[in-house]
């Protein structure tokens, strides 16, 4: 079975990697903030929503979920989900800084990447630079 890895558990990484972890897949949630982590490894959800609230217990029940602040288990992963946020700065520029410091934490961790899928609605010259990180 594949291993996936969600980084971000915001209000996109928690539901994909709850998804994930329902439908069967081991999956690891990396999330920096440690307060979070350990909310979510006692089976506190920090997102009000009772959708996600419920998806959380049923993936951690499954097993198949383990929310983690330290980027060493996720080396192992044969899938990556980049879930963090491209705020918008005040020139109405999207800010990229927070997606490519991820693709710099994993870089050293992925042996193989197959498929970057990125799904932003904003200008894409920026990826460009990413690649080449």
């Amino acid at each position: 079975m594949k291993k996936v890895a969600v980084i971000g558990l915001g209000y996109v990484g928690l539901p994909l990697a709850a998804l994930c972890a329902k439908q069967g897949y081991n999956t690891i949630g990396f999330e920096k903030n440690a307060e979070v982590v350990s909310k979510l490894s006692q089976g506190q959800c920090h997102i009000k929503d009772k959708v996600v609230e419920s998806s959380l217990g049923e993936a951690l029940d499954s097993g198949n979920f383990k929310p983690t602040g330290n980027i060493d288990k996720i080396a192992d992963c044969s899938i990556y989900l980049i879930c963090v946020p491209t705020p918008i700065d005040t020139n109405h520029d999207p800010d990229f800084e927070l997606l490519e410091q991820s693709i710099r934490d994993i870089v050293p961790l992925v042996q193989k990447v197959i498929l970057l899928l990125w799904s932003q609605p904003y200008s894409l010259a920026p990826v460009n630079r990413l690649f080449y990180l």
